[in-house]
């Protein structure tokens, strides 16, 4: 019988008890990509390394949040960062890709629900781009919240006024916003 490596019997360990070395980090209160994975003492998770293993300006960190909104109290979104949850590291050429003008206003969400199966699926993380001068393109998919929680839709302009907001989920009907109650 062969015997195993730490790295096997880790595996074997996290297995067995159903959990992924994201849930372990998590609970340890440490970065997924911890020492024991990388051996480099910078703390630095292991997708925020250049090839060479050193950090570098290149790389933006994106963290996941949760989001509550109450618009009979709340002027804006309240924001909730979850500190020891997944951390998404992008080179900067991604936020050109997508038209980003500033990273910085970037924040991860969990998908809770199934509205946008089959593109989006529930447990999926999506990048949030929650900077204040957002303009609304006809189709495409924003992030929006209110007192239910956070949703992500298609929205579309139709030539009467307002917004459909639309699931890609055909079981989902769409739902129209008076353009009185959009700010």
């Amino acid at each position: 019988m062969k015997t195993l490596t730490i790295g096997e019997r880790i595996k074997k360990a996290l297995y067995e008890k159903r959990m992924t070395g994201f849930d372990l980090a998590s609970r340890a209160e440490i970065s997924e990509g911890m020492w024991l994975i990388t051996g480099d003492d910078s703390g630095m998770p292991v997708s925020a390394l250049g090839q060479n293993g050193s950090s570098s300006d290149e790389y933006i960190q994106v963290p996941r949040f949760e989001v509550k909104f109450d618009p009979e109290t709340d002027e804006s979104p309240k924001y909730t960062e979850f500190k020891y949850d997944r951390i998404f590291t992008f080179h900067k050429s991604y936020f050109d890709k997508y038209s980003v003008k500033s990273p910085k206003y970037c924040k991860s969400f969990k998908v809770a629900g199934d509205g946008m199966e089959p593109l989006i699926r529930r447990g999926d993380y999506v990048i949030v781009d929650c900077s204040p001068d957002i303009s609304i393109a006809d189709g495409e998919i924003y992030a929006f919240c209110d007192v239910q929680g956070l949703h992500i839709k298609r929205l579309i302009s139709p030539l009467r006024g307002g917004l459909i907001i639309r699931s890609d989920n055909l079981t989902y009907k769409d739902e129209f916003l008076l353009e009185s109650l959009i700010r």
